[in-house]
């Protein structure tokens, strides 16, 4: 009786460890000596038939030329005559294009690189569609293009959580790249960076840049500041999105660019759209010399500029003043060629005057 006891728990137990190990299948081991022309084209016994299978498919092993570890994870699930949901993640560095595809009712999976003296085995993981060992025998790897229909390019969808540690090492900088393969900087992003609810400070108190939140979730506003020599206590730069405005030694920039301090450049240019040539027209009513003389006595500065309370409080603009200094050249020099022509007309008649009276000196002394 025990022995037949004995007998049944040992069956049990030999088909339970054969249903669990059903579950997982060694179904390809495949290596490459040289450089593939096309690719890894990966030929599956698994039918392209809705509701038939929910598999996730593991790729480990080696790609020389790349100096890159492999390690893939794939899943997908066929629904409606598609590839439903399908995904892919990394957690080597070998991160190549893959590709499913239905090759004649049967699901291709095709690796679009041409690794140089490559090696990897693939393992699936299947339960509860009503699998079939016969699904998981069979499958060939080859050099060649992708072949089938329903071509879907996987999406690489890789999650941390926690902290994550980047130390580098003698051969590695620790450089986080994201966009490229090659980061040249602790951080190196190509493309647009968001920053969301929280403040992403870099760097020392001594020297670093914070970019500040939005004030609500969701809000593209931001507001990055660049503090140096003893950290908040100066605000070298201030760039605000809401606005486009930078600033530069304040934290409340009004314009485009504001700075609080000297400015040294090479060369201002500043465009203009009134440029005072209307001075020269006919129609323009130049001020009289009294009138002017009047305003200066009342108010104590030339008409049409700014006085010194008014510059002192608002600041200049450099274009428009520029361009008022110019009109009152231009009225100068009004001035004096009207001068100048009635010292002309003057200095005419006082000849004229000068030969009569010569004339007039003759005629005495002829007498």
């Amino acid at each position: 009786m025990l022995i037949r006891k004995g007998i049944y728990l040992l069956l049990c137990s030999m088909i339970l460890c054969a249903s669990l190990k059903a579950q997982s299948y060694e179904v390809l081991n495949y290596n490459f000596n040289g450089t593939p022309n096309f690719g890894v084209n990966i030929k599956t016994n698994l039918p392209f038939v809705n509701a038939s299978q929910m598999v996730t498919l593991h790729i480990e092993g080696y790609d020389f030329g790349a100096t890159e570890t492999i390690s893939l994870n794939v899943a997908w699930y066929i629904y409606n005559d598609v590839f439903h949901n399908p995904v892919i993640s990394s957690s080597g560095g070998y991160t190549p294009e893959v590709f499913l595809t239905n090759n004649n009712g049967l699901v291709n999976l095709y690796i679009s690189d041409k690794g140089n003296f490559q090696r990897f085995k693939i393992t699936a993981f299947a339960q509860g569609m009503n699998e079939q060992n016969s699904w998981f025998q069979g499958w060939t790897a080859a050099d060649e293009p992708m072949q089938g229909t329903h071509v879907y390019n996987l999406p690489y969808r890789n999650s941390f959580r926690g902290t994550v540690t980047n130390h580098g090492n003698l051969y590695s900088l620790g450089n986080v790249g994201i966009n490229t393969q090659n980061p040249i900087g602790k951080l190196d992003v190509r493309g647009d960076v968001f920053i969301g609810n929280n403040n992403l400070v870099l760097g020392t108190s001594g020297s670093f840049v914070q970019i500040d939140q939005g004030s609500s979730i969701g809000d593209t506003y931001t507001q990055i500041r660049a503090f140096s020599n003893g950290g908040n206590a100066l605000n070298n730069l201030i760039l605000q999105s809401n606005g486009g405005n930078v600033g530069i030694g304040t934290t409340s920039p009004d314009s485009k660019l504001s700075v609080k301090g000297k400015i040294r450049a090479q060369e201002v240019k500043v465009e203009m759209t009134n440029w005072p040539d209307y001075v020269f027209e006919k129609s323009y009513q130049l001020p009289t010399l009294q009138d002017t003389e009047k305003h200066i006595k009342e108010k104590g500065y030339l008409p049409g500029i700014p006085c010194a309370a008014e510059v002192k409080a608002n600041g200049i603009d450099l274009g428009e003043m520029n361009a008022k200094l110019l009109q009152k050249i231009e009225e100068l020099t009004l001035y004096l060629i009207a001068q100048s022509k009635e010292l002309r007309n003057q200095n005419g008649k006082i000849e004229a005057q000068s030969e009569e009276i010569k004339l007039l000196k003759s005629k005495v002394l002829v007498n």
